[in-house]
């Protein structure tokens, strides 16, 4: 059994990721409501606040709801440890959800949210004795919508929004089908409705209650008996997929998202072992288990698609493993999928951190699947930064891959769907650059093409999911949601900057933002981040060039380039007085550097050419 007081002395000390996979455990050993609540009492600790990484990990939720939601409480403290958060909560008092969107000085508003968890229930909007027919849902979903206008005009976060639970009474039975909109219907309608007019809202999302309730155990979703105690919205059962949304929504807004799945193979993609099993051996696809494991990789391959990255970490001989792959006709996933592979008989921590180095992400951006529960409590045990599924059957590794949230994101962009490809480039660079002795010649050779500019409106939502999910060579680390940047843009004192680029092997699209404020004839650079895929090639210098020249061409007279340190941005440290800023005295946590203008100098980098791009114009202010 896990020692909840070695989980406190963990958390309390240690300003790593030490004491997490411990949380983990512990609750997979189904502890008492009493455990729950002392695990959820943790980030109210004072030696939490002590924590050099505590602002990094803070995370504050408000939660508004039409009934009580004091229920949800420990439940979203708890999810929030689960993926490395502390949370601080205010929920609004019962029965004051209107109240609390409205009044601007608010105990929602004062509390200074990230996100707000909006859960309306039906009856604050219509009379008890409405019929349920299309145009009292259509009136359910405006009035709602005209609330959260009035919360957008104040609040610039995430907003979650729980849609409607239908009740478990049917007085017309059978028949409650044959109806212009019976209650199953009308239920169904409304929330269609409603996630069609929060699709046209940005960082605005639907806590999909109703599919929670599909899957979560849940006997009675509104007859529950914390409705009639204590005037509770959300039953208990559900408390729990509720709130590892929230924290979802936490952990892409503090750059906590996962980005790569690293699978064992046997009994994992597939059932067998293939060093004694054999290839034809192995079972995948056709009759049970087989079925699972095709299943289990579908799931994988959905991941894929929408932008994780996959690796192998197996202990098998690298020429078997090949052979499935290219003789099993079954196989979803192919060879070419996967961005590192390591197929050895090494330790498997060793591989785990050669895969992050391989592909320049952290630890921390790694989750594990692995039938092996020895492997398992290994890799946890040495490489805590690691989120291990902890499941051996493969039904439960499919049903925990279908529902997981570890890689959730505020948004998807085409980057994404490009990340494989960027990352298959890497390794085609590589083999390059071992031909080249010379590193300016493989720096000419790759033909490397960028662009700078202002994002469109389409493109302000990549720019913000940088900003929310680079952690390395991020000089701040501040965080923006697409409506704060909008909003900054607004005020004329603002200007937000996007770099993409590609070369002969891949096109890499949007990796690079900065966020500047213009104070008169001096420019503050206050995000300045690009994706570590692109490291290295002077894309960084070609951003931070352009942006010296559109500050002189409006009469700026120098430029500030602020650092604020983190846990994982100290590469970044040296970057502004690398390339000629002179150091200033130090502002609390931030340190500042400054460059006075006109800089004489061509500084932009040699082999980085216009191609007939859109920066060529851009180019000459730089120099």
């Amino acid at each position: 059994m896990t020692n909840l007081n070695e989980i406190v002395n963990l958390l309390c000390t240690q300003a790593s990721w030490k004491g997490f996979p411990q949380v983990r455990r512990y609750l997979r050993e189904k502890p008492t409501r009493a455990g729950i609540r002392a695990l959820a009492e943790i980030p109210s600790r004072r030696e939490i606040a002590d924590r050099p990484d505590f602002p990094a990990r803070l995370f504050r939720i408000a939660v508004a709801g039409s009934r009580s939601t004091e229920n949800l409480r420990d439940a979203i403290a708890v999810q929030c440890l689960d993926r490395g958060l502390f949370c601080e909560q205010y929920h609004a008092p019962f029965g004051q959800f209107s109240q609390e969107i409205r009044t601007a000085n608010s105990g929602l508003y004062q509390f200074k949210p990230d996100v707000v968890v909006l859960l309306p229930h039906p009856s604050n909007y219509l009379p008890s004795n409405s019929a349920l027919n299309q145009s009292a849902a259509e009136e359910l979903i405006e009035t709602l919508g005209t609330e959260l206008s009035i919360l957008r005009e104040k609040f610039d976060g995430p907003i979650l929004v729980g849609n409607f639970l239908a009740p478990e009474p049917r007085p017309l039975g059978i028949l409650d089908s044959k109806q212009d909109l019976g209650v199953a219907d009308f239920y169904r309608y409304a929330n269609y409705a409603l996630s069609q007019r929060l699709r046209q809202q940005p960082a605005v999302f639907v806590l999909d209650l109703a599919h929670f309730s599909s899957f979560g155990a849940v006997p009675w979703s509104t007859l529950h008996q914390g409705q009639y105690l204590a005037g509770y919205g959300v039953p208990d059962q559900l408390a729990t997929h509720l709130a590892r949304d929230i924290a979802a929504a936490g952990a892409a807004l503090k750059g906590f998202t996962r980005k790569c799945l690293v699978v064992d193979l046997d009994n994992t993609l597939w059932g067998g072992i293939v060093g004694e099993d054999g290839v034809a051996g192995l079972q995948i696809g056709g009759s049970f288990p087989g079925n699972v494991y095709a299943a289990l990789q579908r799931e994988i391959r959905a991941l894929l698609n929408r932008g994780v990255l996959l690796a192998v970490n197996s202990k098998n001989n690298e020429e078997d493993v090949r052979a499935v792959f290219e003789t099993r006709k079954e196989m979803v996933l192919k060879w070419a999928d996967f961005a590192a592979v390591r197929v050895n008989w090494a330790d498997k921590v060793t591989n785990l951190r050669e895969i992050a180095q391989e592909m320049n992400i952290g630890l921390d951006s790694l989750v594990v699947l692995d039938d092996n529960a020895a492997e398992r409590e290994w890799i946890e045990t040495a490489c805590p930064e690691v989120y291990v599924i902890p499941e051996s059957d493969p039904l439960e590794m499919l049903r925990a891959l279908s529902v997981t949230r570890l890689f959730d994101s505020l948004s998807i962009t085409a980057e994404d769907r490009l990340r494989m490809a960027s990352y298959t480039a890497m390794e085609s660079r590589k083999r390059q650059q071992a031909d080249n002795a010379d590193l300016g010649e493989f720096l000419h050779g790759l033909q490397l093409t960028v662009e700078i500019g202002a994002p469109s409106g389409a493109q302000l939502g990549r720019v913000a999911q940088l900003t929310q999910k680079t952690n390395q060579f991020n000089l701040t680390t501040r965080r923006y949601s697409e409506d704060r940047l909008r909003q900054l843009l607004g005020t004329g004192e603002w200007e937000v900057f996007y770099c993409s680029c590609h070369d002969r092997f891949a096109e890499e699209g949007i990796v690079g933002v900065a966020v500047v404020h213009k104070r008169g004839v001096e420019w503050v650079i206050d995000t300045f981040l690009l994706s570590c895929r692109v490291l290295g090639r002077g894309v960084e210098q070609a951003l931070l060039w352009w942006i010296c020249g559109r500050a002189e061409r409006e009469g700026a007279s120098h430029i500030i380039g602020e650092f604020v340190p983190s846990s994982k941005n100290g590469q970044t440290e040296t970057f502004y007085s690398a390339n000629g800023f002179s150091k200033l005295p130090a502002d609390n946590a931030c340190l500042r550097h400054r460059l006075d203008l006109p800089v004489r100098e061509d500084r932009w980098p040699a082999w980085i050419t216009d191609g007939g791009s859109s920066v060529s114009v851009e180019k000459e202010i730089a120099r």
